[in-house]
């Protein structure tokens, strides 16, 4: 109550320098008759509910103690509420505020009213802005483009992930900037078995970039494979968890799981063998990717490039399209069961495990039983992994997807994108700029041109105004 004391001093001290209407404002006093309160009911019916706005303490709220507690304050305030008009809600009020254009999941661009239209002048100055936004950001040095890639937040990374692959393939530099993020990474990673298993910024990049240039490729290769399991489904089982089995009322015994564990192995030992026919046709820009991870691994940490080759290939490649086969085009959206997508997960994790090199323990119990397969795969994935870094690069029969680009849709996103996150874009570029000894002009030309954008403008684009119900 504070800032009402105050407000109500600012308010005498305004009265007495100045000439106030009486029917304006009133002082409160304690009503002295029941007619009074009765005449008064909707004054007092506002201020129980500006009481309870304000938080006050529970006993406040009350008629008569309102009447005491304002009292007491000395706070003068209208006779009546603001009379509240047609179409006066909370959305309609905020309406031309500034807002933050923070992602929440997908691409969003907030616009005022007055953005209807835009002048010439306007169109002009934004695109001169725009070109120098992807002038810095598409230099060859690439030092910006990192900083922005460093930067990425956790809403909505995956279209913006998407969005800064589209550009950079657009303009033919997305392998040289996906060779500096994966340096930059493993040169700060701790500990090998650390590079890329969480969904970081660098992470998720290499993630969208492996589904867009490899979705026709995955899909050839698993298809056959995935709609096996499925469809062998529900005379073949796989569930080797002893716990679910007993809450479903399936066979728990240590013999059904040992079969289970067989008709596992069958399927990833099949994945095995079908990944190394397609190998030779496997997108170019992928095996780019698997030849930096390598080397750049075994620069820093000898003998430890297999281990993150193999968490890169499977973890980012491989496994998403047999955990998730409707968005490859793999199955077709809601024909799997859960039992499906279990025996899918389970396969899956087998193959994950063998590429991370380590065997199941007591964080997975109950995947312990397929140890014995990841110790007679081991070679076996050790060739696999070998035939793919030396498959040669200029292989004409390779499959890869040509990556589209959306201009409006990629200025739309960096611009709301570079708004949020400016300051941790600056510190990431002074970061690289140290790191690499770059131009350090670089952050006042970027500083520049991010005052020069302003706040997106749905307009610009033309894209469709969001709707308001």
């Amino acid at each position: 109550m504070y800032y009402m004391a105050m407000a109500a001093e600012e308010e005498e001290e305004r009265k007495r320098s100045t000439t106030a209407s009486p029917t304006l404002v009133r002082k409160f006093t304690k009503p002295d008759s029941a007619s009074e309160v009765k005449s008064d009911e909707p004054k007092w019916s506002w201020l129980r509910t500006w009481g309870a706005r304000l938080r006050l303490p529970r006993r406040t709220k009350s008629k008569a103690n309102l009447d005491s507690y304002f009292a007491g304050l000395g706070v003068d305030v209208p006779d009546n509420p603001p009379v509240k008009k047609e179409g006066d809600t909370k959305r309609t009020r905020n309406k031309g505020k500034r807002r933050s254009w923070r992602r929440r999941g997908k691409d969003k661009v907030e616009a005022n009213e007055e953005d209807a239209e835009l002048t010439a002048e306007q169109r002009v100055k934004l695109n001169v802005a725009y070109r120098r936004l992807f002038d810095l950001l598409l230099r060859k040095d690439l030092v910006v483009g990192q900083a922005v890639c460093l930067s990425l937040p956790r809403a909505g990374r995956d279209r913006l992930a998407e969005r800064i692959v589209e550009l950079y393939s657009h303009n033919g530099l997305c392998e040289a900037l996906l060779v500096r993020l994966i340096r930059f990474e493993i040169a700060n990673a701790p500990d090998p078995q650390t590079i890329f298993r969480s969904n970081g910024a660098v992470s998720t990049i290499l993630s969208r970039h492996a589904k867009l240039v490899g979705r026709s490729f995955l899909r050839k290769l698993l298809q056959p494979n995935v709609l096996a399991i499925c469809s062998s489904i529900p005379t073949t089982k796989y569930e080797i968890n002893r716990t679910v089995l007993e809450e479903e009322g399936q066979d728990a015994s240590s013999a059904a799981i040992d079969e289970h564990v067989a008709n596992i192995s069958k399927q990833a030992e099949q994945m095995l063998v079908s990944i190394r026919e397609f190998l030779p046709i496997c997108p170019r820009p992928v095996r780019i990717v698997c030849r930096e991870l390598q080397e750049a691994t075994v620069a820093r940490w000898e003998g430890k490039g297999p281990g993150v080759l193999g968490g890169y290939f499977f973890l980012r490649f491989i496994c998403p399209a047999i955990l998730a086969p409707e968005v490859y085009e793999i199955a077709e959206p809601g024909t799997l069961t859960p039992q499906m997508r279990r025996a899918l997960m389970l396969v899956s994790k087998t193959l994950q495990q063998l590429a991370n090199g380590l065997p199941f323990g007591t964080k997975e119990e109950y995947m312990v039983p397929m140890n014995k397969f990841l110790d007679s795969h081991a070679e076996t994935l050790q060739s696999l992994l070998e035939e793919l870094m030396t498959a040669p690069l200029d292989n004409a029969h390779t499959i890869e997807d040509t990556i589209q680009m959306n201009e409006g849709e990629i200025q739309a996103a960096l611009h709301s994108f570079l708004v949020d996150e400016r300051h941790e874009i600056e510190k990431n570029l002074k970061r690289v700029i140290e790191s690499e000894g770059a131009d350090r002009t670089l952050s006042a030309e970027l500083a520049a041109c991010l005052d020069s954008l302003g706040r997106p403008m749905r307009s610009y684009w033309q894209l469709p105004k969001k709707d308001a119900s």
